[in-house]
């Protein structure tokens, strides 16, 4: 049999919608598998890749870490809004929710591109547009959730002209071989195209067909593992870099050490040198002092003959001399 269905939605912002039939009986089969299905596998990807990068932060202690984990979060919850999963554990609909956290993304995605590409040190003025970028998504994001007319329309233009400068910005960095790593490039250039269509699914510029509608999904999940793994390999060199670091202060310290050795053996020679020179100056002088005292005691008695002769020689010269003084002085 056949039936007509007349289906009546009321929305605000109303982009795409689509309705799916199904008899009970295949609505209710167990192994029947849908999108809906796919989703907590690749929420449970991002939270993975989320949980290690706090690990890393918590080790690298770097603002660039923090971003990362605010963009993967953001987008996780970007996810359960777009395919409407928060409704099932117990939050209540939010019809801006979609575009308000997507201004959050968009924000972090900011931030953490800054950062990357070190615009602080580069271009001064385009790391203060970032800032600028950063604060006006998320003032937006505030507008919308208050349904301010046309904040949806500025935010969409704005992405497109942030998206545009990045992807321009990077492609610049890049050729002047100043990006540390070409995967962010390929990142932006898988993912940028999945979101464009995605945009143009949504404002009816192209058919809202499956792979128009969540190409976008696949371009972020390849995004944030390349964005994971060049953190991860920023972690790595940060690690080699402090093991070669203290690597050197060891080869340094033993090249220290063993200038110290051969410093202390040198004074400890030069010590024992001076010591056996002080040893045979003692030795001289003790010599010296033993040879005085031996010339002291001949004299005593060369002296006592040189006045007995000096007295035979007077006594000589005066008459004096007899058998007598001689016999005494002999």
């Amino acid at each position: 049999t056949s039936k007509t269905y007349y289906i009546q939605g009321q929305t605000i912002n109303a982009q795409i919608g689509a309705f799916t039939l199904y008899s009970e009986k295949e609505f209710f089969r167990p192994s029947r598998l849908t999108l809906r299905t796919f989703y907590p596998f690749y929420s449970g990807i991002l939270f993975i890749i989320m949980i290690l990068n706090i690990f890393l932060l918590v080790e690298m202690r770097e603002r660039i870490y923090a971003y990362y984990i605010g963009y993967v979060s953001s987008f996780i919850a970007f996810v359960t809004m777009f395919n409407g999963c928060y409704l099932y554990i117990g939050f209540h609909p939010w019809e801006q929710g979609l575009h308000v956290v997507g201004t959050v993304v968009l924000a972090f995605m900011a931030l953490f591109s800054k950062t990357f590409l070190e615009l602080e040190k580069y271009f001064p003025k385009m790391n203060r547009l970032f800032k600028l970028f950063a604060v006006s998504f998320l003032t937006l994001g505030v507008l919308i959730h208050l349904e301010i007319p046309l904040a949806t329309l500025f935010f969409n233009i704005l992405s497109t002209v942030f998206i545009t400068i990045l992807l321009t910005l990077a492609v610049k960095i890049w050729q002047n071989g100043k990006m540390q790593t070409p995967f962010y490039l390929i990142a932006l250039m898988i993912y940028m195209p999945t979101m464009g269509m995605m945009v143009l699914t949504f404002n009816g510029f192209l058919e809202n067909t499956d792979i128009n509608r969540y190409a976008f999904l696949f371009g972020a999940l390849i995004e944030i593992i390349f964005f994971a793994l060049i953190l991860a390999q920023r972690f790595h060199a940060a690690k080699d870099e402090k093991i070669q670091l203290q690597k050197e202060l060891l080869i340094e310290k033993e090249k220290n050490q063993e200038y110290l050795e051969h410093k202390i053996d040198k004074q400890r020679q030069e010590i024992k040198e001076k010591n056996a020179i002080l040893f045979h100056q003692s030795r001289h002088a003790a010599m010296g002092e033993m040879i005085s005292m031996i010339a002291h005691q001949w004299r005593q008695p060369l002296n006592t003959l040189a006045i007995i002769i000096q007295n035979l020689y007077f006594q000589h010269k005066l008459g004096q001399w007899d058998d007598e003084n001689f016999e005494q002085s002999h």
